[in-house]
């Protein structure tokens, strides 16, 4: 009796421990980062066809700048932690795959909002370029993938 009850316990205590170390997320940190990127991008996407004059429209471009140039900064520490990060873009990690498949969709609506009628109205402003120009520019230096 004793010994069944040992065994039983014991079968108890194992099935515990492992249901509590379970699977480990991993990747938090780029899945984060994949986050914070794509409600970067959506807030931009909003911002843009809200704007009601020029300046908004480039105040908009301007902060969007600022937070893609905030988020290029940590892709140093991700490259180092992940040095293949770079080859990801055409073949991320499994854990990665719909994370990247939702960051691609975000790219896309960046892309469509350009052709917006609320936003084309902005387009033949040279300031309006300008800042364009400059996003263009900063996204290029900052690829992230």
């Amino acid at each position: 009796m004793k010994k069944n009850l040992l065994m039983v316990m014991s079968i108890l205590l194992t099935s515990l421990i492992l249901i509590s170390c379970g699977k480990k997320e991993t990747y938090t940190d780029v899945k984060s980062f994949i986050n914070d990127m794509i409600s970067n991008q959506e807030t931009y996407i909003e911002s843009v066809k809200k704007a009601a004059n020029t300046d908004e429209f480039i105040m908009t471009v301007n902060t969007f700048v600022e937070k893609h140039t905030q988020l290029a900064a940590r892709t140093q520490e991700l490259k180092k932690k992940y040095p293949d990060i770079d080859k990801w873009d055409e073949n991320p990690p499994v854990e990665l795959k719909d994370d990247f498949k939702r960051l691609d969709a975000a790219g896309e609506k960046m892309e469509k909002v350009m052709a917006d009628p609320t936003v084309q109205k902005f387009l033949s402003n040279a300031k309006v370029r300008k800042s364009l120009i400059t996003l263009a520019e900063q996204m290029e230096k900052a690829k992230f993938f």
